[in-house]
């Protein structure tokens, strides 16, 4: 091809058609842009609100008897009075024998879960192994709960919620990387709120009814003792 061929290709008729191919490009480009952006909006709402539909089911379970943590809200523990048989003492005392080694498994198993969650291990055997935890907690307080001194019975109910609620935050956290939303800016915001929010319910929240759970049974213990 000569030299006046190729200059024949770049007037200014073929730059204004190659200029509206690009413009073409860019406007398809900006309008599927947008429509991503406005799904993934609608999936990060949808997880929150299935999120908040979860915990408000939780919290509805268990809203009668489940008593404040804060101040003077607390249930106080119920006093043993000197009639107390002391096979009623001694059967108190193996309850909580049974009972904490299931409790500590299950914040430890949940633990277990969310550390792998932050740090991208493999979930599947720890994620299985946290929930079943919970239900063996569920249903060890359901047959246990004529027994309960009320103080304790409100501890347990409350750590088995919280539990759940960190395990639960962890599966969204899952969920919406997994998704499409995991791949943006946006995506990443919306992973670290759930992160902060299991951190505050496992590592503030369920730690403080972990210590309090311990404080109570050795206090109905030690008021056991002859």
């Amino acid at each position: 091809m000569d030299t006046d061929a190729i200059l024949a290709l770049l007037d200014g008729q073929y730059l204004l058609i190659l200029g509206a191919a690009l413009l073409i490009i860019a406007l398809v480009a900006i309008i599927k842009l947008r429509g991503s952006v406005h799904q993934l909006g609608q999936e990060h709402d949808q997880l929150t609100r299935r999120l908040d539909t979860l915990w408000h089911d939780l919290d509805a379970m268990h809203q009668d008897d489940t008593p404040s943590l804060s101040g003077k809200s607390r249930t106080p523990a119920t006093s043993v009075t000197p009639d107390t048989s002391p096979e009623l003492l001694l059967a108190e005392r193996r309850l909580f024998e049974g009972l904490w080694p299931v409790a500590w498994a299950l914040h430890d198993k949940v633990g277990g879960f969310l550390r792998a969650v932050e740090s991208g291990d493999p979930h599947s055997e720890s994620r299985l192994a946290a929930r079943n935890a919970a239900l063996e907690m569920r249903s060890q307080i359901n047959r246990s709960r004529p027994f309960f001194d009320a103080e304790i019975e409100g501890i347990l109910t409350q750590l088995v919620d919280m539990e759940i609620k960190a395990h639960l935050t962890a599966c969204q956290y899952l969920d919406q990387r997994q998704s499409n939303l995991g791949v943006s800016s946006e995506g990443s915001d919306v992973r670290e709120s759930y992160r902060n929010k299991w951190r505050q319910l496992y590592d503030r929240e369920a730690n403080e009814l972990i210590n309090h759970l311990v404080s109570a049974m050795r206090k109905r213990l030690v008021r056991h003792v002859p």
